[in-house]
């Protein structure tokens, strides 16, 4: 855990066992923390995301 992080854990979504295993990517640009989660069995269906959270705070900013 980065020394400037208040936690460790940050939540970003519920699945179920039909959705599969996700595909994640996640990118950090100065304190904003990006985490694409895209599930492949699901395409269409509206259960992929995009979350943007402050990884210092752990606020979210934008869940899409």
């Amino acid at each position: 855990m980065h020394n400037a992080c208040r936690s460790s854990v940050i939540h970003l979504c519920r699945s179920e066992i039909s959705q599969g295993l996700p595909n994640v990517s996640i990118e950090v640009v100065g304190e904003n923390l990006a985490v694409v989660v895209v599930f492949n069995r699901d395409a269409g269906t509206g259960y992929d995301s995009l979350h943007v959270y402050n990884w210092k705070s752990g606020q979210s900013k934008t869940v899409w």
